[in-house]
């Protein structure tokens, strides 16, 4: 039988690898469009791999995101979790993530912790607890910021955002007219952060 080229297992793989490799090299609309066929391209006798499926509508998701069409981003970061839960923490992280670009500030905390609960050992945490920790900065709920920024820094120390909630914390002292406080969290992020 002649099968269409379009509808063959090779070629779908082939359209999420060109996505990647343009993904890779920053052009998005190539990749965008390469994704989307690869998401929109029935193949015969064959299911898509739900994760590569999943990945493939995060990326689309991505792409998106950088022409700050934060909607159409946001329903693709949707799909994506809808089709496999496995990589669902940086789904939820994006859709966070939009939440507070569009200012909705405690939607982006409740879908953080949505995060936080279903994938506790995620790559994301300390990014998740970061933005949640400036959420609460954005609504003036400075008790919640602290709290977010001190478990950063004494779960994890090591990472980048931990400096920044350092920062956060001295700000956060420093304007609450603690100026003792904020004192000792800047010389904690110069003894601890040299570099």
């Amino acid at each position: 039988t002649n099968i269409a080229p379009s509808t063959t297992k090779n070629y779908a793989y082939a359209s999420y690898s060109l996505g990647y490799t343009y993904f890779k090299q920053k052009d998005y609309s190539y990749a965008l469009n390469h994704f989307q066929k690869y998401v929109n391209n029935p193949m015969e006798g064959e299911e898509n791999d739900e994760m590569i499926l999943a990945d493939a509508y995060n990326r689309i998701g991505d792409c998106y995101m950088s022409r700050r069409r934060y909607s159409e981003a946001n329903d693709y970061y949707k799909k994506s979790l809808e089709v496999s839960s496995v990589n669902g923490d940086y789904s939820l992280y994006q859709q966070a993530y939009i939440a507070g670009l569009q200012g909705n500030y405690s939607g982006k905390v409740a879908l953080l912790d949505k995060m936080t609960a279903a994938y506790s050992s995620s790559v994301y945490a300390a990014d998740a607890l970061y933005e949640k920790g400036r959420s609460y900065v954005q609504t003036g709920n400075r008790s919640a910021a602290v709290e977010a920024f001190k478990k950063i820094v004494d779960e994890y120390p090591q990472s980048a955002n931990a400096r920044k909630a350092c920062n956060e914390l001295a700000m956060i002292q420093y304007e609450s007219g603690d100026v003792s406080a904020a004192a000792q969290s800047y010389l904690h992020v110069v003894q601890q952060y040299p570099n």
